[in-house]
């Protein structure tokens, strides 16, 4: 997926006053995308305190700045009256990834993907578009941890730029700075289980599955279907996996993945546990995996460094 392909298409984006959708639109229409319809299930006079609301992290200028575009009446809208009005002829839906816990998108949403009309999410916009080397996590538990650890260390140490985005609400997304970054820029995205399912063909270079563990079982027909829409995410990546989760050993069926939770690879770095700030073996096994993804990514010829830069980064996190 490209710009110029999404170009002719007839795109709908739910979510309009959402951190993703908001940004999905902004990101298109600035590109060069103009056949957009977007969707929120609210009444249009509180679209732009809910806006407000659910964006708290943008400054006021981008804040501006977007509900400029947001607000532009080439962008079709429709609110709580006439919600997922034309849905049913779209090309292409950015779904919020959520999308099925709502009743209100049954069961017009339900309808088009039945009848094979492709939903991405932001994710997807990042895997496909970003030139640089993309680094996918996801994970039961530490997925947000091991994520900001990785950004920490990797902006200490890389020559170029390093990002960290993804499934994070409450933070604002970079999807206006991945067409300016370069062969040599890093992107870290922390990537859920609900974003999982919509992925299909997008794949990062990079992957770590922290460990999985019964989560969102209300959200898939059993613990085995949940345990390989985590492990999607090694499609089409290097995968670097926990040797001592006992559900990524039963379920992956990936070869040769990188293994991680041995505590060896503190004396390849010639570090200590006590040289990391966070206390408890969950913590030191987020550790065990970010030391991995660097190893990989040397190996790899995408980053150089030191081990003395890494022992030196640790402190600050």
């Amino acid at each position: 997926m490209n710009l110029e392909q999404l170009k002719p298409l007839n795109i709908h984006v739910i979510g309009l006053s959402a951190v993703e959708g908001s940004s999905i639109i902004e990101f298109l229409w600035s590109n060069g995308v103009r056949n957009i319809t977007a969707h929120d299930f609210c009444k249009k006079k509180g679209f732009v305190p809910r806006f407000a609301k659910r964006n708290p992290n943008l400054k006021t200028e981008e804040r501006k700045a977007r509900l400029q575009i947001l607000k532009l009446p080439e962008i079709r809208k429709h609110f709580e009256d006439s919600y997922l009005t034309g849905i049913e002829n779209a090309d292409l839906i950015f779904a919020s990834q959520a999308w099925y816990k709502y009743k209100f998108n049954f069961p017009k949403l339900k309808d088009a993907k039945e009848k094979g009309t492709p939903f991405k999410t932001i994710i997807n916009l990042y895997l496909d578009l970003f030139p640089g080397v993309t680094i996918g996590i996801t994970g039961s538990n530490g997925k947000t941890t091991t994520t900001s650890l990785a950004h920490h260390v990797l902006k200490s140490l890389h020559d170029g730029q390093v990002f960290s985005s993804g499934n994070i609400d409450s933070t604002s997304q970079d999807l206006d700075k991945i067409l300016s970054a370069s062969e040599s820029d890093i992107l870290i995205l922390e990537i859920s289980n609900r974003q999982l399912k919509l992925l299909e063909d997008s794949h990062a270079a990079f992957s770590i599955v922290t460990n999985i563990t019964e989560n969102h079982l209300d959200e898939h027909d059993s613990f085995q279907e949940y345990a390989e829409t985590k492990l999607r995410l090694c499609q089409g990546s290097i995968p670097i996996l926990n040797d001592k989760d006992e559900a990524t050993k039963l379920y992956s069926k990936i070869e040769n993945p990188i293994w991680f939770n041995n505590e060896d690879i503190l004396k390849e770095f010639k570090l200590k546990a006590s040289d990391y700030p966070l206390a408890g073996q969950h913590n030191l096994e987020n550790l065990y995996a970010v030391l991995h993804l660097l190893k990989t990514l040397k190996t790899n010829g995408k980053i150089n460094y030191e081990n003395s830069q890494i022992k030196a980064a640790l402190p600050s996190f």
